[in-house]
C-alpha cells in the first residue's frame, strides 16, 4: 500500500503524514500562489479541533485545478490515491475543499480548469447562472438546478440562454429572488465551516482505514503546526489565518456519516437534476420560437 501512496508523487505538489496528531510535510513541487499553504492550514485547524480523533495517515496532494488520475489510464492497475480539489465523471481522485473558503445575476463560466468562483457567486443572494460544468469539486453535485442556479445550455448559443435567463427572472422576480436565497443558504448553512472540517475529518479518516501499513515521517519532511505556518506570513494572509486560527477543542463530535444513497434513491436524484436541466431547455426553446413569430 505504501508503494500504491507513492506512485502518486509524480503527480502531487506535496506529501503529507499525520502520526501521533503531528503533521510533517514534503513540499517537492512549487505550488501556484498559496493553494498549497492554506490546504495545509485547513488540515492544522482540523487537528486543532479534533485533537486525538484523527487516525495517522500518509497521503499525496496536487494543488492544479484539473483532476489527473483518469480511469481509462488504469485498466489493468488499482490507480494511486491523489488528493485534489476537483474530479471529473472519468477520474478516480480524492476530492477534498480549497480552504480559501471564505447584484441581481450572476454567471458561472468554467475556464480551462475548474474554478474556486462558484462558491462565492453562489452566495451572493443574487440568482446564479451555472454553465453547465465538466468539474465537480466536494459540494457542487449537492446542487440542484432550478432551485440553486438557473442552468445554462452549455451546446449552442450561450448568450442566447443567458438572455433567456434574464428575461424569465425579470419575468417572474419571486421565483428568482426564491432561488437566488437558496443558493445562498446552501453556502452560508451547508457549507458552513462546522460542516466543512466534518468533511474533511471523515475522508481522511475513511482514507486512513484503507492504509496497510503504520505511516512513518518521511527523512525530508518537515513538522508543520499553526504557529509556524502563520508566523511567516503578513499583510492580508496573516490575518486571514489569525482570523481562521481554531482557538481550541471543541465540545463536539465530528458529526456522523448519514448512509450512502441506494441505487433507486440516487438513480431518482439523477432524473430529477436531468428532469429540471430539461423543463429550463424546452422553456427557452418555445421563447426563441416565439420571438421568431412575433419577429
Amino acid at each position: 500500500m505504501a508503494e500504491m501512496v507513492e506512485r502518486a508523487w509524480p503527480a502531487s505538489n506535496f506529501r503529507l503524514v499525520i502520526v501521533d496528531g503531528r503533521a510533517y510535510v514534503d513540499r517537492h513541487k512549487m505550488a501556484p500562489q498559496t493553494s498549497d499553504v492554506f490546504t495545509l492550514w485547513g488540515i492544522l485547524q482540523l487537528l486543532r479541533r479534533y485533537p486525538g480523533k484523527l487516525p495517522d495517515l500518509d497521503l499525496m496532494f496536487s494543488v492544479t485545478d484539473r483532476p489527473i488520475i483518469k480511469s481509462e489510464d488504469y485498466n489493468a492497475t488499482t490507480p494511486p490515491p491523489l488528493f485534489q480539489y476537483c474530479g471529473e465523471d472519468d477520474t478516480v481522485n480524492i476530492v477534498f475543499p480549497n480552504w480559501s473558503f471564505w447584484g441581481w445575476y450572476k454567471i458561472y463560466v468554467e475556464g480551462i480548469g475548474w474554478s474556486v468562483s462558484e462558491k462565492y457567486i453562489l452566495a451572493c443572494n443574487s440568482v446564479a447562472l451555472l454553465v453547465k460544468s465538466r468539474y465537480y469539486d466536494f459540494f457542487s453535485r449537492g446542487l440542484m438546478p432550478m432551485h440553486h442556479y438557473w442552468p445554462i445550455n452549455d451546446q449552442g448559443d450561450k448568450c442566447r440562454s443567458i438572455k433567456f435567463a434574464v428575461e424569465w427572472g425579470n419575468s417572474h422576480e419571486q421565483e428568482a429572488q426564491d432561488i437566488g436565497k437558496a443558493g445562498s443558504n446552501f453556502i452560508r448553512e451547508d457549507l458552513k465551516m462546522d460542516h466543512v472540517y466534518d468533511y474533511m475529518f471523515h475522508v481522511l479518516s475513511e482514507y486512513a482505514k484503507l492504509l496497510r501499513y503504520k505511516p512513518t515521517i518521511p527523512e525530508r519532511a518537515l513538522e508543520i503546526c499553526s504557529e509556524t505556518l502563520s508566523c511567516s506570513k503578513v499583510g492580508v494572509h496573516k490575518m486571514f489565518m489569525m482570523e481562521s486560527m481554531v482557538k481550541g477543542p471543541t465540545d463536539v463530535s465530528p458529526c456522523n456519516m448519514p448512509p450512502p444513497y441506494d441505487a433507486l434513491a440516487f438513480q431518482a436524484l439523477l432524473e430529477r437534476k436531468a428532469n429540471a436541466i430539461s423543463q429550463v431547455e424546452l422553456w427557452e426553446k418555445k421563447y426563441w420560437e416565439n420571438q421568431t413569430k412575433n419577429n
